[in-house]
């Protein structure tokens, strides 16, 4: 499994458009039909994240940190506890491109 790590803290207008980013790269056809699954770190969120996050089925993780590093830290965790193989990092601002996960994979062949 691939897991995209995404650290949040009160990103409500643009997390969505992150995570449906995220969702098309995991239909990617070089993917080959490898299952993706997303954990988005909750840090301080005080605004609909969450609600936006489940949503869309994300696996939440809540966290009072503070801090961005402790906030993919703690989604690290949670993705190599579910087994996860590859670890993709982005940002709940961010949009990646469709085959923004193929590539990685690419890149270690």
């Amino acid at each position: 499994m691939i897991a995209v790590l995404i650290p949040a803290h009160n990103e409500e207008q643009l997390i969505g458009a992150c995570l449906r980013s995220v969702a098309l790269a995991a239909r990617c056809a070089g993917l080959r039909g490898e299952a993706v699954q997303v954990f988005v770190a909750l840090d301080r969120c005080s605004d609909g994240t969450a609600g936006i996050v489940a949503a869309h089925g994300a696996q939440a993780i809540g966290l009072q940190s503070g801090n961005v590093g402790s906030a993919r830290a703690a989604a690290a965790q949670a993705a190599l506890a579910a087994g996860a193989r590859w670890l993709a990092c982005t940002d709940a601002d961010s949009v990646v491109p469709a085959n923004w996960l193929s590539a990685q994979l690419d890149c270690a062949s």
